[in-house]
């Protein structure tokens, strides 16, 4: 299996210029499975934490959903498969961070 170093290489995420492999700076979008719609806005959930995200991008969201929300904006949908595998990569990388 690969390592979380060379599937965040292979995806281009690097140290910027100046900066040690060790400083690497991110954003991240959070898989999360929308549970409530009330117009434009969804509650979403993730390991039982709820947050509001914007459907601007993705109206044709429903409840049941897996959205990936950055900055508190649902930026694509992706299906429960992809969500399940991307959240233990991140709790991965949650359990190896100083």
């Amino acid at each position: 299996m690969n390592s979380i170093r060379d599937r965040a290489l292979r995806l281009g995420l690097r140290a910027r210029p100046g900066e040690k492999e060790t400083q690497k700076i991110m954003c991240l979008a959070i898989p999360m499975q929308i549970v409530e719609i009330d117009g434009p806005v969804a509650v979403a959930e993730v390991d039982g934490v709820r947050r509001q995200a914007r459907l601007d991008l993705l109206p044709e969201a429903k409840v049941g959903d897996f959205i990936l929300v950055h900055a508190g904006l649902a930026i694509a949908t992706v299906d429960a498969e992809a969500a399940r595998e991307t959240l233990d990569l991140l709790r991965q990388l949650a359990d190896v961070t100083p």
